[in-house]
């Protein structure tokens, strides 16, 4: 029967690892001008946000923008709305959390933005084998027959002469 591993030996291991892992970190932080104190936390999407991020671009566009930039990370309504604030959306809306949830709602398909079972959004080119990111060929996605003003399969939806007022 095999032994059981030493775990007091793996420990202090992997803590001299650690601490060689922080001083070069505290190398890399001193070289970028940052403070020593800067946690050591990868930068997420949000903390690349400037004032500007977001300027001149539509609501879709900017959530599109920031989905790309959190590393494959959903975010809620109100988290993207927050980022798109602070990142220098133009909005008159009295309630830019409650509009960017509209707006995806209603419109999130044609901008590739999906949401997950979690209430969360997520960009359709991260979920490939999902039924909106997925494409058959001959078949367009939903944006794409939307543009077009057709129906997924390619088909003009009055040319078709098929009855859809049901």
């Amino acid at each position: 029967m095999p032994s059981e591993p030493d775990y007091a030996a793996l420990l202090a291991e992997m803590e001299k690892e650690k601490e060689n892992l922080e001083a070069a970190m505290a190398f890399v932080r001193k070289k970028m001008g940052l403070n020593s104190s800067t946690p050591d936390v990868p930068a997420t999407g949000s903390d690349r946000i400037k004032s500007d991020s977001f300027y001149r671009l539509g609501i879709g566009e900017a959530a599109v923008a920031y989905l790309r930039m959190t590393n494959r990370t959903p975010k809620t309504s109100n988290e993207i709305a927050d980022v798109l604030d602070r990142g220098g959306l133009v909005h008159q809306s009295k309630d830019l959390k409650a509009t960017v949830n509209a707006l995806l709602i209603r419109d999130g398909g044609k901008w590739g933005i999906t949401r997950l079972p979690s209430g969360a959004w997520g960009l359709d080119e991260w979920y490939p084998g999902s039924a909106r990111g997925k494409k058959t060929k001959g078949t367009k996605t939903r944006a794409e027959a939307e543009e077009l003003g057709e129906d997924a399969a390619g088909e003009n939806d009055q040319a078709s002469g098929e009855d859809h007022t049901r």
